[in-house]
């Protein structure tokens, strides 16, 4: 499979790319230089690790050596000089006996992108993709890009070769809300546990007042752009019925003469006392409010979505 058919197939789970992001994944080219015609800046290198290991089986396979040879491990930050944001994330792998001793130098003891290395030396080499796919940001790199986790990444791995052998290994990681065309709004809402009711009198606009403890996880994420029609895309077909009818209401109480390709990206069970359908029904909401640039309170949101009438546990903020 081509490396613009694994591109369609990643935006039949994922929704459209913009251009950029398929040049990103695509190029056989150099990405740094790509970045910084992007960018408009300047590139630079921060390494997190940088060390000699033993190949293992799959690396062995890849780069076409014995398991067990010395390949080095390199694990880079692509930044703009001008911001601290990771642009994007590399990790390499490389034979050392592969390599002269003034390369070896260059990438083992200094922050210098790999293109340009290759470049500076006047190596020959060509890069073949092996693959492009997409992947669920763990805690390392939700860090790394200050992002949510289990926001979705854009990932291709490609070869460079040298002398018809396979010089380096490398996989490339980004956020699949980087270099974008549109606008698209992410939120993350969290789940909760309801410890019970207290007897109110009313005065509040809800019968009872209640007691609830905010969970770290499990999570809600949606992610939200425009449409001329409203789109919801998910795993669970019940998620999938709260988000769209909110949606739906909310779009047509607000005058939006438009819709929402809104996607599902992390939720948990339903009907399992941890306010899931609050969760779902709120995140919907601010969204579509941020998305289409209309300032209402989350308190007010509540009671436009129907939630919150009972005890206010999950829409107090």
């Amino acid at each position: 499979m081509d490396i613009s058919q694994k591109i369609k197939m990643i935006e039949m789970e994922t929704g459209k790319l913009s251009p950029v992001q398929k040049i990103l994944l695509g190029t056989d080219g150099s990405v740094t230089n790509l970045l910084e015609v992007v960018t408009g800046n300047a590139v630079t290198i921060n390494t997190r690790i940088q060390k000699v290991i033993p190949a293992d089986a799959t690396i062995a396979t890849e780069l076409e050596i014995k398991k067990g040879d010395c390949v080095n491990y390199r694990v880079v930050e692509i930044k703009n000089q001008n911001s601290p944001e990771v642009l994007i994330y590399a990790v390499s792998y490389t034979p050392i006996d592969r390599l002269s001793l003034d390369i070896r130098q260059d990438l083992m003891q200094a922050d210098i992108p790999i293109g340009r290395i290759l470049k500076e030396h006047h190596l020959e080499t060509r890069r073949e993709i092996t693959d492009a796919y997409v992947r669920a940001a763990d805690p390392n790199l939700s860090e790394v890009f200050n992002i949510f986790k289990q926001e979705t990444l854009l990932s291709r791995q490609y070869r460079i070769f040298h002398q018809d052998k396979p010089l380096i290994s490398i996989q490339e990681t980004f956020p699949y809300n980087r270099f974008l065309d549109e606008k698209r709004i992410l939120i993350e809402a969290p789940s909760r546990l309801h410890l019970g009711l207290l007897d109110m009198h009313g005065d509040l606009g809800r019968v009872d007042g209640g007691i609830g403890i905010t969970l770290q996880d499990p999570k809600t994420l949606l992610e939200v752009r425009m449409h001329p029609t409203v789109e919801v895309r998910g795993d669970d077909p019940g998620s999938v019925a709260v988000v769209r009818n909110v949606a739906t209401s909310l779009l047509h109480r607000l005058g939006i003469d438009n819709g929402a390709n809104i996607t599902i990206r992390s939720s948990y069970s339903r009907h399992v006392g941890l306010g899931s359908g609050t969760s779902l029904a709120l995140s919907t909401a601010y969204a579509l409010c941020r998305l289409y640039d209309r300032n209402i309170p989350i308190r007010d949101l509540s009671g436009t979505v129907g939630r919150g009438g009972t005890s206010g546990i999950g829409t107090s903020f």
